[in-house]
């Protein structure tokens, strides 16, 4: 695997943790299936690509 994959891959598990952290904090009655999580890293692993939905990620979800 490449520096670049890595990076990629490092920040996509950084930022869905992030996003499904905020989803559980929210005291919903449901709560949040495998699929789920799964559509979250497909989702940021498109997004890592586009420098505006990355930086927004980022901004938005500030550790």
């Amino acid at each position: 695997m490449s520096t670049v994959d890595t990076k990629k891959q490092d920040w996509v598990e950084k930022y869905a943790e992030r996003i499904l952290r905020v989803w559980l904090n929210l005291k919903s009655p449901l709560g949040i299936d495998g699929q789920y999580s799964r559509q979250v890293k497909d989702q940021l692993n498109e997004y890592f690509d586009d420098p505006l939905k990355r930086g927004l990620i980022e901004t938005t979800y500030k550790g």
